[in-house]
């Protein structure tokens, strides 16, 4: 698959700034949401031989998923939900949230009730990883994120990129942390990892 190719580093270093955490934990769960291809998910699990990797998107595109997974010999560790990311029962507790190219499709009260969503599937302390062409504060600077906030413009009702101070306002504002921004020199996008606020101890009276 020729997107897949062209997609494949930016796949593998998503699941490269993960390693670490995953590595702590003994049987980690993974959601790959609105997974598309399901490249992510799947290079995470390959990367990871003990996670279980569950798959997020419409019915159409679950098939395609199915046949790539089984092509790379992954199907057994992998389960799918078809259903749309607002409604979708989600399952879960999830150790890692994906979120490859999502975003950008949406309003920001939009993004912040998937992100509340993302929180509650989460573990307390659970990562959630957003990739995306992070635009600059000044919107211009990052030439290929303002490009893409051109075709976003013209293709979607509400979509649009999002700088570092929007991502962060929304992450905080939905209960997790704020995010740490990687920008490798070697991709043009950009990726933002998140941990889920511990849960509230109830207060003592």
């Amino acid at each position: 698959d020729n997107s897949d190719a062209f997609a494949a580093p930016a796949a593998a270093y998503a699941a490269s700034l993960l390693d670490s955490f995953l590595a702590g934990r003994p049987a980690p769960r993974v959601l790959d949401a609105a997974c598309g291809s399901g490249l992510y998910g799947l290079t995470l699990a390959a990367r990871c031989p003990a996670a279980r990797v569950t798959m997020l998107d419409g019915a159409q595109v679950i098939p395609g998923v199915k046949r790539r997974a089984k092509d790379r010999g992954l199907g057994k560790r992998i389960s799918y939900v078809a259903g749309d990311l607002f409604r979708a029962e989600l399952g879960g507790p999830y150790d890692v949230i994906l979120a490859s190219q999502v975003l950008h499709h949406f309003s920001p009260t939009s993004c912040e009730s998937a992100l509340r969503r993302f929180a509650r599937a989460l573990v307390p302390g659970g990562r959630l990883l957003v990739h995306e062409f992070v635009a600059s504060e000044d919107g211009v600077s990052n030439t290929h994120a303002a490009m893409f906030a051109a075709v976003m413009l013209a293709w979607t009702r509400e979509g649009r990129t999002y700088s570092f101070r929007e991502f962060t306002r929304m992450f905080t504002h939905t209960g997790f942390v704020a995010p740490v921004l990687h920008a490798p020199p070697h991709l043009n996008s950009q990726f933002l990892v998140g941990e889920r606020k511990p849960a509230r101890r109830a207060r003592k009276k």
